[in-house]
């Protein structure tokens, strides 16, 4: 993501040994590169923390129907048990629409029954959707959230709806051209060959590497 296109920036931190660094760069000598990692970490941090905060109940909302940060360990008690109440409000809402009519799909899942033990492998549909899916575990981060819901669409009917329309992913294609535009001026005819891991980080530097200094000293010519 960049962060170009704000007009203010948070005030990042830099290291103390770079004002004493030489005019000019003895190519002899390796740069000086200790404790470099642990700034851009906190200049990334406090990047986040200026442009995403306070987090949006929308995307909280969407982060809580995700079974991989469910748990919503970022925020407070407080904000997390608003988030829940908001959910049990949409669940409700929903649930009390579709109270008075029973979905087709349904009773056609019903009529194709063929046997008795065919009833003991569906899933029951939870009683309280909201409640039992609160109470399940995250799942790893590289699972799919989107293939766990339809695993789980008759066990919850409701909130997997709900899953389904506020875990969608919002149209802006700016920032995913122009990663396009970087990585094809990147990975060339003559420079096919770099590995991927290699590929990921040149490409993070570049839409980057304006939050953290450069660990290059300034040359006066």
């Amino acid at each position: 993501m960049s962060w170009r296109c704000f007009d203010e920036a948070p005030e990042l931190e830099r290291d103390e040994d770079q004002s004493q660094l030489q005019e000019k760069t003895n190519i002899n000598m390796p740069v000086e590169t200790y404790g470099l990692f642990d700034l851009i970490k906190k200049n990334l941090y406090k990047a986040m923390i200026y442009y995403f905060n306070p987090t949006s109940s929308e995307a909280l909302l969407a982060t809580l129907l995700d079974p991989r940060f469910k748990k919503l360990k970022f925020v407070t008690q407080e904000r997390k048990k608003e988030v829940e109440n908001e959910l049990c409000k949409k669940y409700n809402d929903m649930k009390s629409s579709q109270s008075n009519t029973t979905p087709f799909s349904l009773q056609a899942q019903q009529r194709k029954k063929r046997s008795l033990f065919d009833a003991f492998t569906n899933p029951t549909v939870a009683e309280n959707e909201v409640i039992e899916y609160l109470e399940l575990e995250e799942i790893p981060f590289e699972k799919d959230p989107y293939a766990w819901w339809n695993e789980r669409k008759e066990k919850f009917p409701i909130i997997s709806q709900l899953a389904r329309k506020i875990l969608g992913i919002r149209a802006a294609s700016t920032l995913s051209e122009r990663l396009f535009s970087d990585a094809g001026n990147l990975l060339t005819v003559k420079r096919s060959r770099i590995k991927p891991e290699l590929f990921d980080r040149v490409i993070f530097l570049k839409r980057n590497g304006h939050n953290f200094i450069s660990i290059h000293p300034t040359v006066d010519i």
